[in-house]
């Protein structure tokens, strides 16, 4: 069972890292079952908790192509989150809100170098 996200807003890498593998193993095998919902909406969950704090480091960024890499990932992420069941392949879905997870809460305090 995955842990609640913490108060503050910051989730643990090993949660996102656990609901990513989980929702690639759920891409293969059953990706509209309820264990494929429930593992959206914890990615989707992640992913909104921590967007507002990646987009201001992708902002805070020299003007090169790891700004604009960051930028895109976060335009990605939110575009994901916001998919509705139904409008997507679930297998895609599940993929994007995996990557997308990961990515933005790798780009948060205490997670960026």
């Amino acid at each position: 069972m995955t842990r609640a996200p913490l108060p503050d807003g910051h989730v643990s890498m090993v949660d996102i890292a656990r609901d990513a593998d989980l929702a690639r193993a759920l891409a293969r095998q059953d990706p509209t079952g309820p264990r494929a919902t429930a593992v959206r909406a914890r990615l989707r969950r992640y992913i909104l908790l921590v967007i507002d704090e990646a987009e201001a480091y992708g902002r805070g960024l020299p003007d090169d192509r790891r700004r604009d890499i960051v930028l895109h990932d976060i335009d990605l992420a939110r575009q994901a989150a916001a998919l509705q069941p139904g409008e997507a392949d679930p297998v895609v879905a599940l993929r994007m809100l995996a990557e997308s997870a990961r990515r933005t809460t790798a780009y948060t305090r205490g997670n960026t170098q």
